[in-house]
């Protein structure tokens, strides 16, 4: 089992978005806006009503998934070295079913997680996440994805493990950038729209490593 190594994920996450920073720049943001646009809905939700939270968190995270099919597309062509385009980016052509019932999977996993107090969450996301590669990448079914993501993880989970905590400590900035007017927005809507590339590209990395493996 290869062993893959932290500081190498990060460096090509970042040296991979710089090259193709052109072509993230769009989808990113427009990602990111949307997120927000999501995030103020579920603003809008009762904390009492716990069910429709609970409800409005799942449909959140299944959008979420699914919109960054186009984008796992894109990060897998600019690893592959294949004809880079701008139109990669958004390309649902392929496995649209597949990829959002990985999508209703994988959220109703991490919702079921967030409710057991937040940790199994991460696990969800570290070691099943790469469920969307799998589908964006082979076309495999929801289930096959879930399964060969998490054997794919098997010795390297505790360096994933990190490296999905060290891409999420930013939301917590961001989160705390929202509450200071339009400046703090701006600013957080920004950071956002920058880690996310980064995080796509060093979890490519990651995929294409062990995948191959």
């Amino acid at each position: 089992m290869k062993k893959i190594r932290l500081y190498e994920v990060l460096r090509y996450g970042i040296e991979a978005t710089q090259r193709h920073a052109a072509y993230w720049l769009l989808p990113a943001l427009l990602f990111t806006l949307a997120g927000e646009g999501l995030g103020r809905w579920m603003d809008g939700v009762p904390e009492e009503n716990l069910l429709r939270l609970l409800l409005g968190l799942f449909g959140v995270l299944a959008a979420s998934f699914f919109f960054s099919l186009g984008m796992t597309r894109g990060a897998l062509a600019a690893y592959d070295r294949a004809d880079l385009h701008a139109g990669a980016f958004f390309d649902f052509s392929r496995h649209p079913g597949r990829f959002l019932g990985v999508s209703l999977l994988l959220a109703l996993a991490t919702t079921l997680g967030i409710v057991s107090l937040l940790v199994p969450a991460l696990f969800v996301l570290a070691f099943a996440g790469f469920a969307l590669w799998f589908v964006a990448d082979q076309g495999l079914g929801p289930v096959s994805a879930f399964r060969k993501s998490w054997a794919m993880t098997r010795g390297n989970r505790g360096t994933i493990l990190v490296f999905t905590v060290v891409m999420l400590a930013p939301s917590a900035l961001a989160g705390f950038l929202h509450d200071m007017g339009l400046a703090g927005l701006s600013a957080a809507l920004l950071l956002e729209a920058a880690l996310l590339p980064i995080f796509l590209n060093a979890s490519t990395y990651i995929y294409r490593q062990l995948e191959a493996s």
